[in-house]
């Protein structure tokens, strides 16, 4: 029994069709002609069976993660977990999932480092997650953790198990810069 096997992507399934298609067209020759039509004459492929070339999607390394870049910007959420499958890991996605606007009106952006898989807010970028363990004070034996950074990329919360939304907005909500955030006018522009 073959294993079962992950349905191509679709730019891929596209790129084969190309390849094939070209293939064939390629394979016709002057000499080789379709019942009806002269030798020397190629037939005219209508546009609408031939599909239009497209561009190559190169392959690339997810974009690089520095946590750096956020200082005076963003208040990134550090969630560390040793598996995918870790319970306290799956609540806390749970306790965050429903909370997207709040979450962007603090300006917070959720990282996870699960085992050496990192994403920020659910698409990947490269970085050291050993590096980003040792940094924020993580065993390398630790099985779940949450870290709160503020702008000024002070930590402002640890915990060894999930934390709710309403409690990450409260704390946040408390802090003299977010108080001057909320007292000021939205930016229209």
């Amino acid at each position: 029994m073959e294993p079962d096997r992950p349905a191509p992507h679709p730019r891929r399934k596209m790129a084969l069709g190309l390849v094939a298609g070209s293939a064939l067209a390629l394979s016709c020759s002057r000499e080789t002609t379709a019942p009806g039509i002269s030798p020397g004459i190629s037939p005219r492929i209508s546009p609408a069976t031939t599909p239009a070339p497209q561009a190559e999607t190169p392959v690339t390394a997810p974009p690089s993660l520095e946590l750096g870049r956020f200082a005076w910007s963003h208040r990134p959420l550090l969630v560390f977990a040793d598996t995918p499958d870790r319970p306290a890991l799956r609540r806390q996605q749970v306790l965050l999932a429903d909370h997207r606007p709040g979450l962007d009106d603090r300006d917070m952006v959720v990282i996870e480092i699960v085992g050496v898989d990192i994403t920020l807010d659910g698409r990947p970028v490269a970085a050291n997650p050993r590096k980003l363990r040792q940094d924020h004070g993580v065993p390398a034996d630790a099985p779940f953790a949450v870290r709160l950074l503020g702008k000024d990329s002070g930590v402002k919360l640890r915990s060894d198990g999930p934390v709710t939304a309403e409690r990450l907005f409260a704390l946040i909500d408390a802090m003299p810069m977010r108080r001057r955030e909320m007292a000021e006018p939205p930016d229209r522009s």
